[in-house]
């Protein structure tokens, strides 16, 4: 990996750092949808490492609205023109190099032990390119209430024998009490419920 893309990254972790945690919101409460999974969109592969944390940061900084990256190359396979004037995200993986495939490294043989290499690569946002439309899966009415039904029965929640025991004892051991109370002022009555073991 080039100094320059180690200089680059570095330079954006500092920033994000000096920059200090702002308002913490949550992932489900922010406007944009997908962007706390960084994929690619030809592979659909998730980024993984410190690309993650990269992509991150820049769609944070730009305020993208997508999670969805590819090169140049691979938005133009698809159809798609990145806009002109827009900055590229600097990614990297780590290739291996040298040695053989299948052999076992030995410490006298330093020639034939295999090395990594870092290479280093450019990646686009979904919101900086043109022509592009993210594909929304179709669903059969069918599949939707299968997934509906699915979604909203208590079977559908994983649980252990033992946690379901525990669940089942707290249950039967569960006695409510309730008392009635009457404001003087409003005249209504109010009833309190409390839990009794």
């Amino acid at each position: 990996m080039s100094s320059s893309l180690y200089e680059t990254i570095t330079g954006q972790i500092v920033a994000a750092i000096e920059d200090g945690a702002g308002l913490y919101r949550m992932p489900w409460h922010r406007k944009r949808q997908d962007v706390t999974n960084p994929v690619n969109l030809i592979s659909s592969r998730a980024y993984r490492g410190l690309n993650i944390v990269t992509l991150w940061m820049t769609g944070e900084a730009k305020g993208y609205g997508s999670g969805t990256w590819a090169t140049y190359q691979q938005w133009q396979q698809k159809g798609c023109q990145v806009r002109k004037g827009e900055k590229a995200a600097p990614v990297f993986f780590w290739k291996k190099l040298g040695g053989a495939e299948d052999a076992t490294p030995q410490p006298d043989d330093a020639a034939d032990r295999p090395f990594f290499v870092a290479k280093g690569y450019s990646v686009f946002n979904a919101d900086q390119v043109e022509g592009y439309t993210p594909a929304v899966p179709v669903l059969s009415e069918a599949e939707r209430i299968a997934r509906a039904e699915a979604f909203s029965s208590p079977r559908s929640l994983p649980r252990s024998a033992a946690a379901a025991a525990r669940l089942a004892t707290f249950r039967a051991g569960m006695r409510w009490r309730c008392r009635s109370s009457a404001s003087s002022a409003a005249r209504s009555t109010i009833t309190a419920c409390s839990a009794t073991s």
